[in-house]
């Protein structure tokens, strides 16, 4: 934009241009901002759902070394034998 004296600057058409300039800029920072917060959401709930899971296979985990420490006596082997089939017929 060129300006031929100080009172162009200050014309209505160029101030209308310069809003619009902005107002395209504002636009652009506000889809930018937008797919950003969305990202973030998406992120927050896959580390939701991948500490979930991490907490199911930790407990997992632990239940099946309880149930792989064979001492005791006959029976109480028998019904850990019992939960261990139980727990790996599950999907």
């Amino acid at each position: 934009m060129k300006w031929q004296n100080i009172q162009d600057m200050f014309s209505p058409c160029i101030i209308c241009e310069l809003c619009k300039e902005c107002q395209g800029c504002f636009l652009s920072l506000q889809e930018h901002i937008d797919d950003v917060q969305k990202s973030v959401i998406e992120h927050e709930s896959y580390k939701e759902t991948y500490h979930q899971c991490m907490d199911k296979a930790t407990a997992v985990k632990q239940n099946l070394h309880q149930l792989a420490d064979l001492s005791g006596g006959m029976d109480e082997v028998k019904k850990k034998l019992e939960k261990l089939k139980v727990c790996t017929s599950v999907p």
